[in-house]
Order: structure tokens, then sequence, then C-alpha cells
């Protein structure tokens, strides 16, 4: 008698590891999307573990949080900027966050019982920007670090690009196990996030310093320039992202937090790109910030010279710190005395 293919004498088996593979992902992308939200968004588990802690040593001062993107990230030494002021000022900036995932941040922060008493709120313009060739609010944000009920809001949120980080969240969630293998593994001790992999990435105040060599700031001013300079030229306010950010202000200042937008330093090669109308526009948004919701708008794009920056829209260190000596007289000693009155 013929024995049967190999195939056919095996295919139970092959079908019960499958099985028990699809399961095994099943069980883990559910786990990962809402029980390991540290395995899920490492970064920003490990900046809410370092507020807590800076909270902790400093339990009389009022709390200040700094909000924005990876211009903050790289660009607010907070423990420059606080200096000896009664405050424990934190570097909450998360590279790629715009309004949708700032809103996300401090939904998170609240849920977790984390009330700031000032917010200062990166305004970066070209989040904010129709006129440019693609959202980059949505273009920026990396969908596999939000819950699913954090990505649902993507559903209704603008008409161009939302399924970008809707695929990466899909996509994170269908093979957790390969889309998340270093956060997992870093979980279970077998390895280091790489994100996190040396000390000094990390101040104990957020702030992530980063120094590139002289050499190579012409091809990242050159990246910075192509990736950017379509959202300079004109200026046309995206509804849903203005809508987002204008509902984190309203939010904050219902909850009595005293707040501010920042828009951060750029270098003059960027700030040559202002046209007349661009500029025109952006200002006028700024004006309507101030006079519909009564916030301060620090402009400090025209504050440090070219030397400050590596790419002419991301600071060096030294840079960073001669941004929080003036934030700290323009910005912080302001928002504390208005929270006092």
């Amino acid at each position: 008698m013929a024995r049967k293919p190999y195939w056919k004498r095996h295919r139970l088996t092959v079908r019960w590891v499958v099985v028990v593979f699809l399961i095994s992902q099943a069980t883990l992308a559910v786990t990962v999307d809402q029980f390991a939200p540290d395995v899920r968004d490492p970064e920003y588990a490990r900046l809410e573990n370092l507020l807590r802690d800076h909270i902790a040593e400093r339990p009389e001062q009022p709390v200040a949080l700094f909000v924005g993107s990876s211009r903050v990230v790289q660009g607010f030494d907070a423990a420059q900027a606080a200096g000896d002021e009664d405050v424990a000022l934190f570097n909450f900036g998360i590279a790629g966050s715009g309004p949708y995932f700032q809103e996300i941040m401090l939904d998170r922060l609240r849920a977790s019982g984390i009330k700031p008493d000032i917010l200062f709120l990166e305004l970066l313009h070209p989040f904010l920007n129709a006129a440019g060739p693609r959202a980059m609010d949505q273009g920026l944000l990396d969908g596999a670090r939000l819950s699913a009920g954090e990505a649902t809001g993507l559903l209704n949120y603008g008409s161009r690009s939302r399924t970008g980080p809707l695929r990466r969240w899909g996509y994170a969630r269908l093979l957790p196990a390969y889309r998340h293998q270093a956060e997992i593994r870093d979980s279970m001790g077998l390895g280091v996030y790489p994100y996190y992999s040396q000390e000094s990435e990390c101040d104990p105040l957020g702030f992530r310093p980063k120094f590139e060599r002289v050499e190579k700031r012409a091809e990242l001013t050159r990246q910075a320039h192509e990736s950017y300079d379509p959202f300079y030229c004109h200026f046309q306010l995206d509804q849903s992202a203005w809508e987002r950010m204008t509902r984190i202000i309203r939010t904050a200042q219902d909850a009595g937090i005293t707040t501010a937008v920042v828009l951060m330093p750029e270098g003059t090669e960027f700030r040559s790109l202002y046209t007349p109308e661009g500029e025109s526009a952006r200002l006028a948004m700024l004006d309507r910030l101030r006079q519909k919701f009564g916030v301060s708008v620090i402009d400090a794009r025209a504050w440090l010279p070219d030397s400050a920056f590596y790419d002419q829209h991301h600071l060096l260190p030294e840079g960073a710190d001669d941004f929080a000596e003036r934030f700290r007289v323009e910005a912080l000693r302001p928002a504390l005395k208005q929270r006092l009155n």
C-alpha cells in the first residue's frame, strides 16, 4: 500500500500549528492594545514614569509641562529653563506629535491622575496647514502606539492621509510579535528597547539632546527642507487639526490650567521660506488664538542664530541652553505670575 504524501500525513498538525499561532497572535494583540501600554508605547510610558518621579521630588511645587514634537524633544532643557524658579518643569515632547497625539498624551495623563498647573503647547504650523501636499499630523503619527479607542478617532479626523496611521495600527495588531518584538523583549528582560539603550538619551526631565557632527549638518538640512518646504510658502488652516488643538486648550482652561502656545525657534533658511501671504495667514491664526481663547502665544521662531541648529529647525545642545534661558524669562515667569493671579 502506497504511503500518503508527506503533506497529507501531517496536515492536521499543520492546521493545529496555524490555529495556535493565530490564537496566540490575537491574544497578544489584545494584551498589547489594552493591557500593556509600556509595550504599545514605551516612549510615553518612560516619560510618564519620569514625570511622576519629578513630581514626587517636588510635591509642593506647581507642575508645568511642555508638550510638543521633536523640536521640543531635542530643544527644551527643562532643568535649565526652570533655573531657580519654584516649579516642577518637564519636557513631555514626543517626535512626530501634532494636535492628534498631543491630545491623547494629555488625556492619558489626566486618566492616570496627573494634572499640570501650567501647559506649554507647541504649535508647529505644518501640522495645521491644509495647503501642504499631505496631512502631516496623520503622516508622522505612528498608529502602533495607539490603543483601539485612541485609533478610532482617526476615522473622522480630516479627509487626507488618515488611513496611514490606521494601517500602521492594523499591521501592529495583526502581527504584534513582529511589530513590537523589541518592546516585548525589553519587557521580559531579554533586551533593551533601542530608544533607551543609552541613559544619556533622556535626562530625568525628558530632555533628549542631540549633537550632530558638522559634516552631517548640510545633508540633514537638505532633508529637512525636502520634508518641510512645501508647508511654508502657502498656508490654509486645516480645520480638523485646528479643532483638535483648540479642544486641548479649552479642556485645559476648563480644568484651571494656565495655557500658553509656543512656536519653537527656526533658522533663517526656514524663515526665509515664508511668503507674505502665508505668513499673514499664520499670524491671523495666532491672533485668533489670543483673542478667542485668551492664551499667551510665544513666537520664538527668530530667537536664535543659525549656529544654534543642526538642520535649521532642530536645536543643538548649546542652542537648547540659550533657548531655555530666554524661555524662562519670556514664557515661564509670565505663566507662573498668571497662575498666581
